[in-house]
């Protein structure tokens, strides 16, 4: 047998990392001489990371997508030793620029429409000739494959590119599995955004073509119940649940303090489809005395990442650490894995973690580490409630460093239960993912 796994995945992102070591080990454990390859946005890197034979998965390029994707895959720790003088006033006279424009809505809509309608007219016969190539050169790398399979993640979602982005990308893949004769697998995918009417039409056009469909939990169902041919398909857990158990749960070396993991997330930060600096300022400031308090009462804190995207904030949340003259630098350090294998090493170093990134939590709890959430997403708040942890869930957008601290206090007096409890939900689910593998296996 031979698969494709089609994902939105560049490589940075160790949750989606996680997601397609998971299908790979699954399909290999149960398919003796299977073949696999990937089609994603950054080939190069995803093969070299998973050994697996990529493929571009879209020839646009789109904001927020797909857009200067090798550039944001691991950004580079923030300098300003050799900036550019000249360039960072050309930076600061274009934000002046827009920022005025802004405060006058219907000329900047009228601007920005017409700056789009402009670049579309001139570059659309490149675009279809790129579009065509492309759409040649998949039909070729996927030849003789038997499936193609979406594997997992929040792939039903526009909030990232617009319809152009992954709706247009799916409904293509779509075209290409009936080109190719192969069947069209969703596994255990996600609903996140659809806000455009052309989105949800690309995604009805994918999802009719499937052959098998699951989706990760009720409410990513639940919003396409509006399609009737949705109605009887299953609900599965997230895929990562199945990652093979002797690579999640490493053994440290023992250690005299206690140890708290803090993830910061990038949420509403510049580069962010959304920005909203209030909200996410808030939010650090509030990780950040929560991490003053930790060290002040003898933890040691260890400031890491699952997403190349939180790079920033992890280093922006350590640099206004070590200005405060209270912490003890030896009690604090900041760690950015680049494989999902690193991120569990950083894991197993940690007693309890804090985090807001569904994987980032998901992959801490297959480390049968109890975590407290601080959700941004609907996503998180679903996991946590399959995780029987709703406890230990807070509102990004209205916490604070007291609110943390109450949420550690508590866990602190039932950790065995905690960690009990995690780990009983993380075997019941991967069990439900393992007979998932097998359904469709046997199909």
């Amino acid at each position: 047998m031979k698969a494709v796994l089609i994902t939105p995945y560049g490589g940075a992102n160790l949750g989606d990392a996680a997601i397609q070591e998971a299908v790979i080990y699954n399909l290999r454990a149960r398919m003796d001489g299977v073949g696999i390859r990937m089609a994603t946005l950054a080939p190069e890197r995803t093969e070299a990371l998973h050994g697996i034979p990529s493929f571009p998965l879209t020839a646009l390029e789109i904001p927020h997508y797909s857009e200067g994707i090798r550039a944001r895959l691991l950004p580079q720790r923030p300098s300003h030793a050799n900036a550019d003088p000249t360039k960072a006033d050309q930076s600061s006279w274009r934000s002046q620029a827009k920022a005025l424009l802004r405060k006058m809505p219907w000329i900047f809509h009228v601007l920005r429409s017409g700056k789009q309608i402009l670049r579309t007219c001139i570059g659309f016969p490149g675009l279809l000739f790129r579009e065509m190539r492309h759409l040649i050169a998949a039909q070729h790398f996927a030849r003789g494959a038997d499936y193609f399979i979406v594997s997992g993640g929040g792939q039903i979602d526009d909030y990232w590119g617009g319809p152009w982005g992954h709706p247009y990308t799916l409904m293509k893949w779509s075209f290409l599995a009936r080109l190719t004769g192969a069947r069209l697998v969703f596994l255990s995918i996600g609903v996140c955004s659809l806000q455009s009417a052309l989105s949800r039409q690309f995604v009805k056009s994918a999802l009719r073509r499937a052959a098998y469909r699951s989706y990760r939990d009720e409410i990513s169902k639940r919003l396409l119940s509006h399609l009737a041919f949705t109605l009887n398909d299953p609900v599965c857990p997230d895929l990562a649940f199945s990652f093979p158990p002797a690579r999640a749960r490493v053994q440290a070396p023992p250690r005299k303090e206690r140890v708290v993991g803090i993830s910061p997330i990038a949420y509403l930060r510049s580069n962010w489809p959304k920005q909203d600096g209030s909200t996410y300022d808030a939010y650090m400031r509030a990780l950040t005395a929560f991490a003053i308090g930790l060290i002040r009462r003898g933890y040691a804190v260890v400031l890491f990442s699952s997403d190349g995207a939180d790079w920033h904030p992890v280093h922006e949340m350590h640099a206004a650490l070590l200005a405060m003259p209270e912490v003890n630098h030896d009690n604090l350090r900041s760690v950015l894995p680049t494989t999902v294998d690193e991120l569990f090493a950083v894991l197993a170093q940690v007693d309890v973690v804090v985090a807001s990134r569904l994987h980032g939590i998901l992959l801490a709890h297959l480390a049968h580490k109890p975590v407290v959430a601080i959700s941004y997403d609907r996503k998180v708040d679903t996991h946590m409630a399959y995780m029987e942890q709703t406890s230990y869930r807070l509102d990004i957008h209205s916490v604070d460093a007291a609110a943390i601290d109450r949420t550690f206090q508590d866990f602190l007096g039932q950790t065995k239960e905690n960690s009990r409890s995690v780990s009983a939900s993380s075997a019941r689910l991967s069990e439900l993912v393992a007979s998932q593998y097998d359904t469709l296996i046997q199909a």
